[in-house]
């Protein structure tokens, strides 16, 4: 008898799971297909000059320097290379991809097609569940307009995905870790170098191994002395530098970017973390101006950046009442590393934690993320990356 029930209730759960699976389907299905209706009635024609709307944030210069768009009339073989990749701004992602895909429609299907192959990527992941992930995706604000124009965010959420696969794997491909690197390049330069960093400080022979917050204090004693140095030499770079600070909107950052100047980093870390993830809703005043003052137009700057701080500060207190914010995990680590390099520039721009963002969302959804023993030494011959018993996926 005890065996027939366990029988019936074996396949009565695997009746639910075919049964979620199939939801989760639809539902992505549904959400493809209403992208690519707001992108016939609302984005396309945005681009084209068929309404005011302005949804994506630097799209419009991307479609022009690679000449999908000509209203500046820009040469592509005109613009230095310099231009496409530098500290200042890094275009050669988008541009690439408009020069491959010159068309407005095509360039949105590419983007889909990234992000269903990264919702793939999560359901292989070691206990993911791949619906609430999806669903905690779709509801920040700034996925849907990435989705739909030429931008970074959608190449910063592919790159993350892969390298979260990279460090899951057991055995870890090398052409894994080559495309990681690649689209990082591709989204921000910052994100690859992070991911650089942080591959030098977990090789087998970094002593820092598995140190990681012994790690992230050296990090910033390090920002402390040498970024007044910067700002205060002739070293290549330091006029873009200067040029964000004299840039800097608003009361708080002018203050802190003075503060950090003076070799006071270490002081004003914490609040330009917070700053960078959650600064519209420290600043709760600035929805009621913006709205006040808004005509709606401007997708971008009247809803998907302050919705998106918004998102962020639900998902890390979730995170954080839930402990999921351990710094031996992997994935937390790299976040930590990003969050702490990111504090460093003198500006807010909440689109560029966009994959601490996923990172989050992978973590509060279930992801089980490799750990770093530090007790493990590299003239061991134990593996010091672990992963703990994983849930069965649902």
């Amino acid at each position: 008898m005890s065996r027939v029930r366990m029988n019936s209730s074996r396949i009565s759960n695997i009746f639910r799971q075919k049964v979620r699976r199939w939801l989760l389907l639809w539902t992505v299905a549904a959400y493809i297909l209403l992208c690519l209706s707001l992108f016939v009635l609302y984005v396309g024609p945005s681009f084209l000059g068929g309404n005011n709307l302005r949804v994506g944030a630097d799209s419009d210069t991307y479609l022009n320097i690679a000449g999908v768009l000509h209203d500046y009339n820009v040469d592509f073989d005109s613009v230095p290379l310099v231009m496409l990749f530098s500290a200042g701004g890094n275009y050669l992602g988008p541009v690439l991809i408009a020069r491959a895909i010159p068309s407005l429609a095509g360039i949105a299907c590419f983007n889909l097609a990234l992000f269903l192959i990264g919702m793939w990527i999560a359901d292989t992941l070691p206990g993911v569940k791949t619906g609430w992930f999806f669903v905690a995706m779709v509801l920040n604000p700034l996925t849907t307009p990435s989705l739909l124009t030429l931008n970074k965010e959608v190449l910063a959420f592919f790159s993350i995905m892969l390298f979260i696969r990279y460090i899951s794997d057991v055995d870890r491909s090398r052409l894994l870790l080559f495309a990681v690197l690649l689209i990082s390049v591709m989204a921000r330069w910052e994100q690859a170098m992070v991911t650089v960093i942080f591959l030098v400080l977990e090789c087998r022979w970094s002593p820092l191994r598995g140190r990681h917050w012994k790690t992230l204090i050296l990090i910033t004693s390090g920002i402390t002395l040498l970024y007044p140095l910067l700002i205060n030499s002739n070293v290549v770079g330091s006029d873009v530098l200067l040029g964000m600070v004299s840039a800097a909107e608003g009361n708080v950052l002018p203050v802190l970017n003075n503060i950090q100047a003076h070799y006071g980093f270490a002081l004003i870390v914490i609040p330009r973390m917070l700053i960078n993830m959650w600064g519209r809703v420290l600043s709760p005043s600035l929805f009621v101006t913006e709205y006040l003052n808004s005509d709606f137009a401007d997708i971008q700057n009247s809803f998907a950046i302050p919705f998106h701080c918004v998102a962020m500060f639900v998902v890390s207190i979730v995170a954080l009442f839930r402990k999921k914010l351990d710094i031996r995990k992997q994935s937390i680590y790299w976040m930590a590393i990003y969050l702490l390099l990111s504090a460093a520039t003198p500006f807010f721009q909440p689109r560029y934690q966009y994959p601490v963002y996923v990172i989050l969302c992978l973590e509060i959804c279930g992801f089980v993320s490799p750990l770093s023993d530090s007790r493990v030494r590299a003239t061991s011959g134990i593996r010091p990356i672990q992963h703990e018993l994983s849930p069965q996926k649902s």
